[in-house]
């Protein structure tokens, strides 16, 4: 895992920040600028099917599950039943926008923001922690 900085802040509706695919560039142990924007900074209605598609050539699917919990019981899951994973955990930022990091056990490791400030409550579009889970995709196939 890699310790990396996004480039673009998040300004809504003018810019949509990239601590996405710099979380996730750090859970790959690849540089930032090797994972795409997927939504080039706008809104993009095919976002999951981007990402997919880019993770698949990884032989990589994304997991999802959401959280309706406070952040410290969320992170104490995470520790009880997947310890020494690495995850992308998506929640608000002190900036008041939904922001990812990425954790390991029930501590956030990597804090994309330049600002730092890790995650203060849950996502601002649906009030739900997300947790994001890379596997392989050979399990995900039917």
């Amino acid at each position: 895992m890699k310790i990396l900085e996004q480039s673009i802040q998040h300004n809504p509706p003018e810019l949509y920040g990239d601590c996405f695919r710099t979380a996730l560039a750090s859970i790959l142990n690849l540089e930032r600028d090797d994972v795409p924007h997927f939504n080039d900074g706008k809104p993009c209605d095919n976002y999951w099917e981007l990402v997919n598609d880019w993770l698949s050539h990884r032989d990589l699917v994304m997991f999802s599950v959401a959280f309706e919990a406070k952040l410290p019981d969320v992170l104490s899951y995470m520790k009880r039943v997947n310890q020494d994973l690495y995850y992308l955990l998506a929640g608000k930022s002190p900036r008041g926008c939904s922001h990812q990091v990425v954790a390991l056990n029930d501590t956030i490791v990597c804090d994309p923001a330049p600002h730092g400030g890790g995650l203060v409550g849950p996502c601002i579009e649906d009030d739900l922690y997300w947790v994001n889970v890379l596997l392989p995709r050979s399990i995900h196939r039917i």
